[in-house]
């Protein structure tokens, strides 16, 4: 159960607060004095006599904050005090360790931030490692988080609580990206060196840049896209987020489906780049001739390649027992269709217009099929159809002047000895 502080929320003691009540539980609280006129909560003394907390009762309509004194001398200036603002997402009641970004305060479980490993590991399980009189609150751990802003640590305890995981499967089969989250998070897991998050991420990022011909799609379903203007936008600026996401943190395999996706857009985009809101995504020079490059080749490739089935197909001239069975809406042979339609194709430019490469065929383009072949043709058209789509495949790098699939895949692999020390 997560609590959330609300503005209007009293906080008279810590022993009114879980934590509070953990620190009674040790301490039996004997004593403690008014509030004063200020509002200031009223101090509890120990047994002992030393303090063990102060709270500030934040005006009403703002924000509560928690005026926390880890244990220390009782001479300690209260200017000295720092004050804490409890999370409005992450704060649970059960929580077992705190978790600071400057004055922000997090209230989480330990076996959570393990799971992370990292940095984690190291704060949170290691023998020689204890908390001082400073970094405890009520009673608890509390570890500052360093280099990251709030809103990445949120991203990281989303994921990790899987309140709003990076990805995951949906019912219908499909696959669902947070793509603001995966790129928050390869940052984050750099920065704390988390190299499960990194991993998390690089799966998730597969399901849109994968580097294996296994994926079925490579169309997953973003999360947080709330209109079609959003989702426009998403499409002509997620390509060149990817590439310099790329670049950044060595995804190498990444690289040539990145390149792909940037190759689909318009050749102003690709020359200019793209303006959303005030930020405008950009190729280098470098990049911009690799997709303007490969994007040309893209459009060869559907009819040396993907395409290259038809002709054949067509000169085979083969008619089945099936064909004349089961005649189409056309009410011909199987065998005309395909001569008009590759006729078709030639005299519209179809097969050489388009850059792309990587496509199955549409859902239209299955059901006109369907409508005019008999099935043991479309059953042979698709299998072809398979087989060609595989050799694009396999060139794919080599349209953006890349290595092959297992050069780049070894460069990839030796990226990743970087985070087990085995470079």
């Amino acid at each position: 159960m997560t609590r959330k502080p609300n503005a209007s929320q009293k906080i008279s003691t810590p022993a009114k607060t879980q934590r509070g009540i953990k620190r009674k539980g040790r301490d039996d609280t004997t004593a403690q004095s008014s509030s004063d006129a200020n509002g200031n909560a009223k101090k509890l003394k120990t047994s002992s006599g030393r303090p063990t907390s102060r709270v500030d009762q934040a005006p009403h309509g703002s924000q509560t904050q928690l005026q926390v004194q880890p244990p220390g001398p009782q001479t300690r200036k209260a200017k000295d005090v720092p004050k804490y603002i409890p999370d409005t997402a992450f704060y649970y009641e059960d929580g077992d360790v705190f978790a600071t970004i400057g004055l922000n305060l997090f209230c989480v479980h330990i076996k959570t931030l393990l799971s992370a490993g990292g940095i984690f590991t190291v704060l949170l399980n290691s023998p020689l490692v204890r908390p001082s009189e400073e970094e405890i609150i009520f009673g608890l751990p509390c570890i500052p988080v360093y280099n990251i802003s709030v809103r990445e640590f949120r991203f990281l305890l989303a994921h990790l609580y899987r309140t709003a995981p990076v990805d995951r499967h949906l019912r219908n089969g499909t696959r669902w990206l947070f793509w603001e989250s995966a790129v928050t998070l390869l940052k984050v897991a750099k920065v704390l060196d988390l190299e499960i998050i990194h991993q998390d991420v690089i799966k998730a990022l597969k399901t849109l840049l994968p580097n294996t011909a296994e994926r079925k799609s490579f169309r997953p379903t973003i999360a947080g896209l709330r209109n079609k203007n959003e989702e426009k936008m998403f499409s002509r600026t997620y390509p060149m987020q990817a590439i310099k996401l790329i670049h950044e943190y060595d995804l190498p395999a990444m690289l040539p489906m990145a390149y792909y996706h940037a190759a689909q857009l318009s050749i102003e985009d690709i020359l200019t780049g793209v303006k959303d809101g005030d930020v405008l995504w950009k190729l280098d020079s470098d990049d911009v001739l690799r997709v303007i490059e490969g994007r040309e080749n893209l459009k060869l490739a559907r009819r040396e390649d993907l395409f290259s089935w038809m002709p054949r197909r067509v000169a085979q001239g083969l008619i089945h027992s099936s064909c004349i069975s089961e005649v189409g809406k056309s009410g011909r042979p199987c065998q005309s269709f395909l001569n008009e339609l590759s006729n078709l194709y030639n005299q519209t430019g179809y097969l050489d217009l388009y850059p792309t490469a990587l496509e199955s065929f549409t859902p239209e383009e299955k059901h006109e099929y369907r409508d005019y072949l008999c099935g043991r043709c479309w059953r042979e058209i698709q299998e072809m159809y398979a087989v060609c789509l595989q050799a694009t495949w396999a060139k794919l790098p080599s349209y953006f002047g890349l290595q092959d699939w297992d050069a780049v895949t070894a460069a990839q692999d030796h990226a990743n000895k970087a985070w087990d020390g085995r470079y």
